[in-house]
């Protein structure tokens, strides 16, 4: 999927982001300046080019959202609330929200890596849907308000097509969000299901350095992620991480994160909108900034604890047996990991680590990395690269474990 494209499918998701009956009516146009008006406190710059009402529906037409340093993005079609009304807080509310299915049309790429030339390309959207959107009355609107905006948005199938051969595909996109916990525990989360690749996008798996064993048709993939947002605790808790290759391989993930606060959230809504006010051309130094700006304030985050898991179901327990010289790699780089841990001064980790890799290169089932250190780590130490190696590895606590049920 190309930028531009990808771009499109972002700002249509960012356009609506539980709701109650109410008897109260409500005027288009003071609608679709609510909505511009949320979005703007959440760093979107959006415009509405006209509303009107159809029933208990309201339809907004020439929507647009500001993407930093380019032209300003138009959301395909009308973007249609329904069942909109207003409960007695002064909130506006709609049971759901769609637009139309579309189809874009995108210039050829050329390509200088082991990717061939792609010609005029097709990117086709359906199945856009929203559910329960709230649109707060006061003008002063909290974080809490970000993620009661839309409690699940949808899109699929997607698929990007050249000279009538499938590139890429994505069966569907689904984003979700929890409000109900308020401080204690404000939930939000992505999933993507059955992205694939297709017959369009012929990749040379020899010039990339991969395996031929990897290059199969019809391998799909699956990912989630779910984060806890806790401002109470002032942790982000990664309480679901998945990405799934089709009964071949799964990747697991948590962790937690402390020094989450209002200011930290505040820090980066100020940097979103920053974003947003740089200028259609010439900003690449100015987006640098920003985004350094951004990085800096991620590091003030401290690593609470982390865990890594790895399943093999076939996918490398197949390569290790139809690539002799792959699996001596791999051996190559578990010894070479024990080397380096004993060069440290921990012996016992050393060994640790060395026979939890040596037995899952040999028997390829599972393999189990978790940091918990005693206290929380800033990452900004973890990125430093004058700290010293000895001292990261003991405050991280570093355990590998293999094959464990």
């Amino acid at each position: 999927m190309t930028v531009r494209s990808a771009r499109t499918l972002l700002a249509t998701g960012a356009i609506s982001l539980a709701a109650v009956n109410s008897a109260f009516a409500v005027e288009p146009d003071a609608f679709g300046d609510r909505l511009v008006s949320v979005l703007d406190t959440m760093g979107l710059a959006a415009t509405v080019g006209e509303a009107r009402q159809e029933d208990d529906a309201i339809v907004l037409s020439g929507v647009t959202i500001d993407v930093p340093g380019e032209a300003p993005v138009a959301i395909p079609g009308d973007l249609v609330f329904s069942a909109v009304s207003e409960d007695a807080n002064g909130d506006f509310l709609a049971r759901s929200a769609s637009v139309e299915d579309f189809s874009v049309e995108l210039p050829a790429m050329e390509r200088e890596d082991a990717i061939e030339d792609i010609g005029p390309q097709t990117l086709s959207v359906s199945g856009i849907a929203f559910e329960n959107i709230v649109l707060p009355a006061s003008g002063e609107y909290s974080h809490i308000d970000a993620y009661r905006f839309v409690s699940r948005a949808s899109v699929g199938p997607i698929t990007l097509e050249a000279e009538g051969e499938t590139l890429l595909s994505i069966g569907a996109m689904d984003a979700w969000s929890d409000a109900s916990a308020g401080d204690a525990g404000l939930v939000s989360g992505f999933e993507i299901a059955d992205l694939e690749t297709g017959e369009g996008l012929d990749l040379d798996f020899a010039e990339l350095g991969l395996p031929a064993a990897l290059d199969r048709d019809g391998v799909s993939t699956d990912i989630v992620m779910e984060t806890t947002w806790n401002v109470e605790a002032g942790e982000i808790e990664l309480t679901e991480g998945r990405i799934s290759l089709d009964q071949l391989a799964t990747l697991e993930m948590s962790g937690v994160f402390a020094g989450y606060d209002l200011a930290f959230y505040d820090r980066m809504m100020e940097i979103n909108r920053a974003y947003l006010e740089l200028p259609a051309e010439d900003s690449a130094e100015d987006m640098a900034a920003l985004d350094a700006d951004a990085i800096d304030t991620v590091m003030d985050l401290e690593l609470a604890s982390f865990d890594l898991r790895y399943t093999d179901q076939a996918l490398l327990a197949g390569l290790f047996e139809s690539d002799a010289e792959l699996r001596g790699t791999a051996q190559g780089f578990a010894g070479l990991a024990t080397l380096l841990l004993a060069g440290q001064g921990d012996e016992a980790l050393a060994q640790s680590v060395g026979e939890a890799l040596d037995a899952f290169v040999a028997d390829p089932q599972s393999l189990h990395v978790s940091l918990a250190p005693d206290t929380p780590l800033p990452l900004s130490v973890l990125a430093d690269p004058g700290m010293d190696p000895v001292d990261i590895i003991a405050r991280l606590n570093l355990s590998v474990t293999a094959n464990a049920e």
